[in-house]
C-alpha cells in the first residue's frame, strides 16, 4: 500500500472507518442471512431498492438536508414496493428475512456515506475492507462460530474457484472500485440510487438459473421499486455536485491534504 495512503488511513477519524468498514463481512452476513431466509429475487430487490431511501434517511439525520418533493414521491413508491415484498413474499421466514434485507439495506446506505466521507482512494478502500474481512473471518471460522467447508477440507474446488472469480474479483475488486469512484465524483445519492438496476436482472436471471418464481406480488414490489429508484436518479437534483457539505464537514481541520 503507497505511504500516502497509509497516512491518509491514520488521519481518518475512526467513525468514518467503521462505516467503510461495514461494507465488509457485517453487510456480506446480513446479505447472506437474508437470503438464506427468503429468496435471491427478493434479495435482490429489497437490499438496493432500499438504499436510496436510507441514504436520504440518513443524509437527512446527519446534515438536515431536505428531500425534493419529486425524490419524496420517488421515495414513496420504493416504501410501497417494500410493503409489497413484505406482505406478498418473503418466504419461509416471513417478516424475519424482509428485516433482515432491510438491515443490510441500511448497513450498505451507511457505507455508502462512509465512502464520500472518507478521504480515502478505492484503492484503499479495498484493502481495507478486505484485509480486514478476511481477517475477521478466520477468526469466526476458527473458533467454530461460523461453519466453514474450507478449513474441515470438505469444500468442493470448482464451487470455490468460482467463488471466488465472482464474489472475490468481480463484487470485491471491480464493482467495489467502480462503486467508490461513483460515489467519489457523484456524491451518495445517485450511485445509491443506480444499484436499482440489479433487481430487475437478479430477479429475471433467478427465474431460469434457480426456478424462483416470479409471482404477481413480487413483480408489482419490483415494479414499484424500480420505477422508485428510476424517477430519484432522473430528477434534476440527483444530478447536482457530490455531497460537498457532507464530505466538508467530514474533514478533520488538521488532516493534510493530498
Amino acid at each position: 500500500m503507497d505511504p500516502r495512503a497509509f497516512r491518509a488511513l491514520r488521519a481518518e477519524r475512526p467513525a468514518v472507518l467503521a462505516l467503510v468498514l461495514l461494507a465488509g463481512l457485517p453487510h456480506f452476513l446480513l446479505f447472506a442471512w437474508g437470503a438464506h431466509l427468503t429468496s435471491a429475487a427478493l434479495t435482490g430487490l429489497l437490499v438496493p431498492g432500499t438504499v436510496p431511501l436510507f441514504v436520504a434517511v440518513l443524509l437527512f439525520l446527519c446534515v438536515r438536508r431536505r428531500v425534493s418533493p419529486r425524490h419524496l414521491l420517488a421515495l414513496a413508491a420504493i416504501v410501497a414496493g417494500v410493503l409489497t415484498s413484505a406482505l406478498f413474499t418473503g418466504g419461509p421466514a416471513g417478516p424475519a428475512g424482509i428485516a433482515v434485507l432491510l438491515a443490510a439495506g441500511l448497513v450498505w446506505a451507511a457505507y455508502t456515506l462512509g465512502v464520500a466521507r472518507a478521504r480515502l482512494d478505492p484503492i484503499t478502500v479495498i484493502v481495507v475492507v478486505s484485509v480486514t474481512s478476511v481477517a475477521s473471518a478466520l477468526l469466526l471460522a476458527t473458533t467454530g462460530v461460523l461453519p466453514s467447508t474450507l478449513l474441515t477440507g470438505t469444500a468442493d474446488l470448482s464451487t470455490v474457484g468460482t467463488y471466488a472469480l465472482v464474489q472475490g474479483v468481480g463484487t470485491g475488486l471491480l464493482s467495489t472500485a467502480c462503486y467508490v469512484v461513483a460515489v467519489k465524483n457523484l456524491g451518495s445519492s445517485l450511485p445509491a440510487a443506480a444499484g436499482a438496476l440489479s433487481p430487475v436482472l437478479t430477479a429475471v436471471v433467478a427465474v431460469p438459473l434457480l426456478g424462483e418464481p416470479l409471482g404477481p406480488g413480487l413483480g408489482f414490489a419490483l415494479a414499484l421499486i424500480t420505477t422508485g429508484v428510476a424517477v430519484f436518479a432522473l430528477s434534476p437534483a440527483s444530478a447536482s455536485a457530490p455531497d460537498a457539505g457532507l464530505l466538508t464537514a467530514s474533514v478533520p481541520p488538521s488532516a493534510p491534504n493530498r
